[in-house]
């Protein structure tokens, strides 16, 4: 993926709220809206050298801004934190409701590496670190369902 490459949103099953959401912010910025026969072009994403989807000149990864809108980051709070356009991250939600695969893909990979770090530990830092990321994956899980739930009953803004 370069700068302005089109893709289809065909494959945004399960995503209306997103899709919804995202074309509230186009329409605010009188963009035409965003449907499952129409190709977005997206002019703030970039492949970086690992081959993740990033926001160009960031370095921020479209699994990071996806990871951070799930726990319940609104987009306006992450172009502020982050220091992106709103649309730029409007467009890596977009992108990772268009390729769930990939965004599957690295978090497969991510658990992998981590496989690979705990394999090497001690024993018992090895079962102390297992603790913390069950733990850990707990909250995530919490959070990404009170998210849900709040966003559920949300006005579209």
């Amino acid at each position: 993926m370069t700068p302005n490459t089109s893709v289809p949103l065909s494959a945004c099953r399960g995503l209306d709220s997103l899709k919804r959401r995202i074309n509230s912010a186009l329409a605010l910025a009188g963009v035409k809206q965003v449907n499952s026969g129409m190709t977005l072009a997206f002019k703030h994403l970039i492949t970086a050298s690992d081959g993740d989807a990033e926001i160009a000149g960031k370095g921020l990864r479209v699994y990071t801004v996806l990871g951070l809108y799930e726990m319940g980051d609104s987009a306006e709070s992450i172009a502020e934190n982050y220091d992106v356009p709103i649309a730029a991250v409007y467009e890596a939600l977009a992108y990772a409701a268009d390729h769930s695969d990939e965004m599957e893909a690295i978090t497969r990979a991510d658990l992998e590496a981590e496989q690979r770090m705990l394999a090497r530990m001690p024993e018992h830092v090895r079962r102390m670190a297992e603790e913390g990321i069950q733990e850990g994956e707990q909250a995530r899980q919490q959070a990404i369902r009170g998210a849900n739930e709040a966003r559920r009953g949300a006005a579209i803004s």
